[in-house]
Protein backbone atom coordinates (compact mmCIF):
# COMPACT_ATOMS: atom_id res chain seq x y z
CA UNK A 1 0.00 0.00 0.00
CA UNK A 2 1.17 3.86 -0.36
CA UNK A 3 -0.20 6.64 1.39
CA UNK A 4 0.91 9.84 -0.13
CA UNK A 5 0.28 13.59 1.72
CA UNK A 6 -1.46 15.94 -1.27
CA UNK A 7 -2.93 19.06 -1.00
CA UNK A 8 -6.11 16.97 -1.43
CA UNK A 9 -5.16 15.61 1.96
CA UNK A 10 -4.17 11.76 2.32
CA UNK A 11 -4.49 9.60 -0.61
CA UNK A 12 -4.36 6.05 0.36
CA UNK A 13 -3.30 3.64 -2.72
CA UNK A 14 -4.58 0.05 -1.65
CA UNK A 15 -2.67 -1.20 -5.22
CA UNK A 16 0.79 -2.39 -5.04
CA UNK A 17 3.56 -0.08 -4.89
CA UNK A 18 5.02 -1.67 -7.86
CA UNK A 19 2.61 1.07 -10.54
CA UNK A 20 4.16 3.87 -8.31
CA UNK A 21 7.54 5.43 -9.35
CA UNK A 22 10.28 3.18 -7.81
CA UNK A 23 12.84 6.72 -6.93
CA UNK A 24 16.17 6.31 -5.70
CA UNK A 25 16.38 5.16 -2.59
CA UNK A 26 18.66 4.97 0.04
CA UNK A 27 19.56 3.31 3.57
CA UNK A 28 18.40 5.48 6.36
CA UNK A 29 21.89 4.80 8.07
CA UNK A 30 23.49 7.21 4.45
CA UNK A 31 25.21 10.41 5.69
CA UNK A 32 23.05 13.28 4.42
CA UNK A 33 26.09 14.74 3.10
CA UNK A 34 26.42 11.73 0.94
CA UNK A 35 22.52 11.96 -0.53
CA UNK A 36 22.95 15.67 -1.09
CA UNK A 37 26.51 15.55 -3.30
CA UNK A 38 24.79 12.49 -5.21
CA UNK A 39 22.12 14.77 -6.13
CA UNK A 40 18.41 14.85 -4.96
CA UNK A 41 16.11 13.61 -7.43
CA UNK A 42 13.13 15.99 -8.31
CA UNK A 43 11.04 14.47 -10.39
CA UNK A 44 10.77 11.05 -8.66
CA UNK A 45 10.82 10.41 -4.71
CA UNK A 46 13.55 10.05 -2.97
CA UNK A 47 13.02 6.59 -0.80
CA UNK A 48 14.89 6.49 2.31
CA UNK A 49 14.45 2.89 3.37
CA UNK A 50 14.69 2.16 6.99
CA UNK A 51 16.14 -1.56 8.43
CA UNK A 52 14.05 -1.61 11.46
CA UNK A 53 11.15 0.14 13.36
CA UNK A 54 13.35 1.50 16.13
CA UNK A 55 15.92 3.36 13.92
CA UNK A 56 15.42 6.81 14.04
CA UNK A 57 17.99 7.81 11.56
CA UNK A 58 15.91 8.05 8.66
CA UNK A 59 13.61 10.49 10.72
CA UNK A 60 17.25 12.70 11.44
CA UNK A 61 17.96 11.62 7.59
CA UNK A 62 14.37 13.53 6.05
CA UNK A 63 14.91 16.37 8.61
CA UNK A 64 17.79 17.27 7.46
CA UNK A 65 16.84 17.07 3.60
CA UNK A 66 14.28 19.54 4.16
CA UNK A 67 15.64 22.37 6.37
CA UNK A 68 19.83 22.06 5.30
CA UNK A 69 19.22 21.07 1.80
CA UNK A 70 15.91 22.79 1.21
CA UNK A 71 15.08 19.75 -0.84
CA UNK A 72 11.35 20.14 -1.89
CA UNK A 73 10.97 16.82 -3.84
CA UNK A 74 8.34 13.43 -2.63
CA UNK A 75 10.39 11.82 0.47
CA UNK A 76 9.09 8.46 0.90
CA UNK A 77 10.00 6.08 3.71
CA UNK A 78 9.89 2.53 3.53
CA UNK A 79 10.57 -0.76 4.58
CA UNK A 80 10.11 -2.02 8.70
CA UNK A 81 8.31 1.55 9.56
CA UNK A 82 4.84 1.12 11.78
CA UNK A 83 1.28 2.58 11.38
CA UNK A 84 1.95 4.41 14.58
CA UNK A 85 5.18 5.86 13.65
CA UNK A 86 3.53 8.24 10.60
CA UNK A 87 2.38 11.26 12.17
CA UNK A 88 6.09 11.74 13.30
CA UNK A 89 7.26 10.53 10.01
CA UNK A 90 5.21 13.35 8.42
CA UNK A 91 6.70 16.17 10.69
CA UNK A 92 9.87 15.12 9.64
CA UNK A 93 9.19 15.70 5.90
CA UNK A 94 8.09 12.47 4.66
CA UNK A 95 4.87 12.40 2.19
CA UNK A 96 5.10 9.29 0.98
CA UNK A 97 5.04 5.99 2.92
CA UNK A 98 5.35 2.78 1.74
CA UNK A 99 3.13 0.14 4.21
CA UNK A 100 1.77 -3.64 4.19
CA UNK A 101 -0.89 -4.27 1.97
CA UNK A 102 -2.90 -6.04 4.91
CA UNK A 103 -2.79 -2.45 6.88
CA UNK A 104 -6.63 -0.97 7.29
CA UNK A 105 -6.25 2.51 5.43
CA UNK A 106 -8.94 3.76 7.98
CA UNK A 107 -5.90 3.09 10.65
CA UNK A 108 -3.57 4.77 8.23
CA UNK A 109 -5.63 8.03 8.45
CA UNK A 110 -6.55 7.87 11.84
CA UNK A 111 -2.64 7.41 12.65
CA UNK A 112 -2.05 10.69 10.51
CA UNK A 113 -4.47 12.31 12.39
CA UNK A 114 -3.85 11.00 15.47
CA UNK A 115 -3.04 14.74 17.20
CA UNK A 116 -4.12 18.13 17.02
CA UNK A 117 -1.25 19.75 18.21
CA UNK A 118 2.54 19.67 18.49
CA UNK A 119 5.14 21.29 20.62
CA UNK A 120 8.03 20.78 18.52
CA UNK A 121 8.95 22.66 15.34
CA UNK A 122 7.71 20.83 12.13
CA UNK A 123 9.42 20.64 8.61
CA UNK A 124 6.37 20.48 6.64
CA UNK A 125 4.99 23.63 7.28
CA UNK A 126 6.56 26.31 4.79
CA UNK A 127 6.43 28.85 7.16
CA UNK A 128 8.76 26.66 9.74
CA UNK A 129 10.94 26.11 6.27
CA UNK A 130 11.48 29.32 6.09
CA UNK A 131 12.45 29.92 9.56
CA UNK A 132 14.95 27.15 9.91
CA UNK A 133 17.01 28.48 6.26
CA UNK A 134 17.38 31.67 7.65
CA UNK A 135 19.51 30.09 10.50
CA UNK A 136 16.97 28.83 12.79
CA UNK A 137 13.12 29.67 14.63
CA UNK A 138 13.23 33.31 16.27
Amino acid sequence: MLVRMTDRGIVVDAASVDAASPGRSVDADTPPEDVAAAGLPSAEPLVIRFASAGDGRGFTLARLLRTRWSYTGALRASGAIQVDQLFFLRRCGFDEFELPAQVDAETVRASLLRFQAAYQPVVNDPAVLRDWSSGGPE
